[in-house]
């Protein structure tokens, strides 16, 4: 497994690298393409090997612990490097209440940190493997079509194209690092990788906005780093290792689960859960693989990924009941923010956020159903969500907005990315698509938190709205003259968009065996029963069942109907004028008198004082703050 290790690891590291000194794009291309081919052959195989742990040893005469050491080192001080040079007050003190504790811990403490299985991975890390090395990678190649017309519509000179690609390669090796990773010292240094990464992703541009936005991500995550090694320290004191496996295993109570607290603050941090969003919403500015990135298969997985690992030491508990409640509220919350956004990227974030709440909240819910409803949900709208935010991007480039009312009429303007968007737009919205699955399992499994309960059907239904007022946009036409253009796209563009929008698909039909092959073994290692049975399209739970295909048949019969209906349409339908309208719908006629049609824009309410950010945002960092501070004290009571 060393191998495969190696290449879902290392290669990326190595060949960003190559990439980051080369000049010639055409052997940059072929780089990318053949790293992203051998990083899925990699996940394949580790797939295929099943659960495994490894002991590093050495590099030379250097163990490998002491190697991470001294990076980590390297990494926080060259941060604090980072923070001194924007003269930022608050990033210095958090860069550096990481960096002098960190040092302390590990060279005057006299720690063992040596733990024996440095590598360890079961079927949780493997699910998140592939993830990374699927979805992931399937971005890099986007952004080998995207980025070219990105710095040419941005008069970008000279092109920053090698570092972008240096910095997404690098970023998805830590990644895969991370979640096979079974020291908590490793994890830190590849969780601050990442932060690293999204700090220089999010400013690619250099614009003002961009900066603005890269410092305010890296100031959030450097608080979930600050919370991080806290946590490291008292674990190490009260439970007596690193090891995140001993540590799983052990009875935490008191301080030791304090630590377990801030690792899960860690945690909200880096998937960007409220009060601590704002960083998320601020990586719009990016290019788009990199919202894709940050937004779907890596940086805010990782948060999601680590307290799915971690909900074994507190299940059951007091401080699991407050963090799902948290979690509800956080899905609900940002779902209604989004009610009020027309910026199509805009919507995905707070999306994101809202589903990223969801899975934190199912993951703590005193359910094993529950924790295989997180599992599931983090895979497919890993999916659904990566391919709506590259639609997204290859739309703007096309039509020159990301504004959702600009893209009235799509479908024909821009047919294939629409139809690939509609898509993305209903694996995430209707049954019986994997995340419309998740949440009917987490509903059903929390029956006994009504609150919960309520949370989670407010927020499913304000999914629905603002998703189905997009596809209705997309769907719609804005004349009777509007025919279908043919839309020129670049085949590494067009690739990545097929292939997710066939795997978005692929994986609902086929959830019953990534449900027995994967989230069934990932759950039952670490509890003691699974209440969830997948067999012949059903997926049956104690409270009832799911039949999958006469819901599939349903729906295809449902579209089949709306293309039928759509074609045989005669005309278009113009909004109702006072007065008598002539047939060419320029002039309309009032007590016999003509006069010009007025322009007119028909546009979605959105809500926009009612829900506008300003108003909404201070209450819900309030509510969310508390939550947080209660889960912390319902540890000490």
């Amino acid at each position: 497994m060393q191998f495969e290790l190696f290449i879902a690891i290392f290669l990326p590291i190595i060949i960003g690298i190559i990439v980051y000194m080369i000049k010639s794009e055409k052997l940059r291309n072929i780089l990318v393409i053949a790293c992203t081919a051998l990083v899925m052959l990699s996940s394949v195989l580790i797939v295929h090997h099943g659960n495994f742990s490894l002991e590093m040893g050495q590099l030379g005469s250097l163990p490998w612990n002491s190697i991470i050491e001294v990076l980590d080192l390297a990494l926080g001080l060259f941060i604090l490097y980072i923070s001194i040079s924007l003269k930022n007050k608050n990033l210095i003190l958090l860069s550096a209440l990481q960096v002098l504790p960190m040092f302390i811990f590990e060279n005057f403490t006299g720690a063992n940190l040596e733990i024996n299985k440095v590598i360890y991975a079961d079927h949780l890390s493997i699910i998140m493997n592939i993830i990374i090395s699927f979805v992931g990678t399937l971005i890099w190649i986007f952004a080998i079509g995207y980025m070219k017309d990105d710095e040419e519509h941005k008069k970008v000179y000279p092109s920053r194209q090698n570092r972008f690609f240096a910095i997404i390669l690098v970023f998805i090796g830590a990644m895969n690092a991370l979640v096979f990773s079974n020291s908590l010292i490793w994890v830190y240094f590849f969780w601050e990788i990442t932060t690293l990464s999204s700090y220089l992703l999010i400013g690619h541009d250099g614009t003002e906005e961009a900066q603005e936005s890269a410092v305010r991500a890296l100031l959030l995550n450097s608080i979930g780093g600050v919370a991080f090694v806290a946590a490291i320290i008292i674990a190490y004191y009260q439970i007596g290792t690193v090891d995140i496996q001993k540590i799983i295993s052990s009875k935490s109570s008191g301080l030791a689960m304090v630590a377990i607290g801030l690792l899960c603050l860690a945690a909200f941090t880096k998937s960007a859960q409220i009060p601590f969003h704002k960083w998320l919403l601020g990586a719009m500015v990016a290019p788009t693989p990199v919202s894709a990135l940050l937004h779907s298969s890596t940086m805010v997985k990782a948060g999601v990924y680590f307290i799915i690992r971690l909900a074994p030491t507190f299940y059951g508990t007091r401080m699991a009941f407050v963090i799902s409640l948290y979690g509800g509220f956080t899905f609900v919350a940002a779902s209604l923010m989004a009610i009020g956004q027309s910026n199509g990227k805009k919507i995905l974030a707070y999306s994101t956020i809202s589903n990223l709440g969801l899975i934190i909240s199912a993951a703590c819910i005193d359910n094993t159903t529950a924790v295989a409803a997180a599992i599931m949900l983090m895979i497919f709208h890993a999916v659904s969500k990566a391919l709506l935010f590259l639609c997204v991007g290859t739309i703007e480039h096309g039509i020159g907005s990301r504004d959702i009312e600009d893209m009235r009429g799509l479908i024909n303007r821009m047919p294939f990315t629409a139809t690939i968007t509609v898509i993305g737009l209903v694996t995430m919205l209707l049954p019986p698509f994997g995340v419309l699955l998740s949440k009917w399992l987490v509903i059903e499994t929390a029956a006994k938190n009504p609150i919960l309960v309520f949370m989670i059907a407010i927020g499913s239904a304000l999914t629905v709205v603002y998703y189905t007022r997009w596809l209705g946009l997309l769907l719609s036409r804005s004349s009777d003259n509007e025919t279908i253009k043919y839309e020129k796209i670049s085949g590494y563009i067009r690739l990545p968009l097929t292939i997710l929008s066939v795997t978005a698909i692929t994986i609902s039909t086929f959830i019953t065996f990534i449900l027995n092959r994967l989230i069934v073994p990932a759950v039952t290692q670490y509890y003691n029963w699974l209440g969830l049975v997948g067999m012949e399209g059903t997926i049956e739970e104690t409270y009832g069942s799911f039949s999958l295909w006469p819901v599939f048949l349903a729906l295809g019969i449902a579209f089949a109907g709306c293309y039928i209906s759509l074609k045989s349409q005669s005309g278009f339908a113009h909004p109702y004028m006072p007065g008598e309208t002539s047939k060419s719908y320029k002039v309309i006629k009032i007590n016999g008198k003509e006069d010009a049609l007025p322009d007119l824009k028909v546009r979605n309410y959105y809500f926009g004082g009612l829900l506008s950010e300003e108003r909404l945002t201070p209450w819900l960092k309030l509510i969310a703050t508390a939550l947080i501070i209660c889960a912390f004290g319902v540890i000490l009571l």
